[in-house]
């Protein structure tokens, strides 16, 4: 692999598996590169972000990355309980032969 300018390859410290259960500090941390990734909204979700970001003078981003550090904190708190939300779905496979 030919190396890029400016660019240090560099192995995780640990697996991604094990780094989901790692609960983050009080503070949570804000270090590295800024990853986009993409989320899908409805659009009327997306409407209602861009008129609180309008309201608040912020660009969507900013408070998408906002509310998704709230969210991260409050869950870390013991303060969000996702149990009653998550839906478990039998589905029925058909093997090929």
């Amino acid at each position: 692999m030919a190396k890029r300018p400016g660019v240090k390859l560099t192995q995780p410290t640990a697996p991604p598996h094990a780094r989901q259960a790692e609960q983050p500090s009080a503070d949570l941390p804000a270090t590295g590169r800024t990853v986009s990734i993409g989320v899908g909204l409805k659009e009327s979700e997306v409407q209602l972000l861009d008129s609180i970001a309008e309201d608040a003078g912020l660009r969507r981003n900013a408070l998408m990355r906002f509310a998704i550090r709230y969210f991260l904190k409050e869950y870390y708190a013991g303060r969000v309980d996702l149990s009653s939300s998550v839906e478990t779905e039998t589905k029925h496979k058909l093997r090929m032969p």
